[in-house]
């Protein structure tokens, strides 16, 4: 089967992070879930572009860590990558669901997680294209 491209690693992710500002009036765990995954299939897109191979990881601060060592401007995002990659497992299974320290995220986690997203995409996808 073919590598995916950059564009199509990006595309992706595009559709993560509309489909968490689309549910965020109501579905806040959601919301941060798909921010988390548009963060990992950008940072993803980014690895392919710059002919790495694809880990078989959902670690943010992982794969930021891999982007960094090619290009050391993705380092600013670090606080950004450890606060999303929190919402990975509690947001999915309901026997995690209280792992998050005050339980599923609120409104303002997820406006947060899209924010930080949206700002992980757009430098990615400018490194990119």
């Amino acid at each position: 089967m073919p590598e995916a491209t950059p564009e199509q690693w990006l595309e992706f992710a595009k559709q993560d992070l509309d489909l968490a500002v689309y549910v965020n009036e109501h579905f806040f765990a959601h919301a941060c879930l798909n921010s988390q995954q548009a963060v990992e299939k950008s940072l993803k897109a980014f690895l392919v572009f710059r002919h790495q191979p694809i880990p078989k990881i959902h670690s943010l601060p992982e794969l930021l860590e891999r982007c960094a060592r090619l290009d050391r401007s993705f380092a600013r995002f670090k606080d950004a990558v450890i606060k999303l990659d929190k919402f990975y497992q509690p947001t999915r299974y309901p026997d995690l669901a209280g792992t998050l320290p005050h339980g599923l995220p609120n409104k303002s986690d997820a406006d947060s997680a899209i924010t930080a997203a949206k700002e992980i995409y757009e430098f990615i996808n400018k490194k990119v294209k």
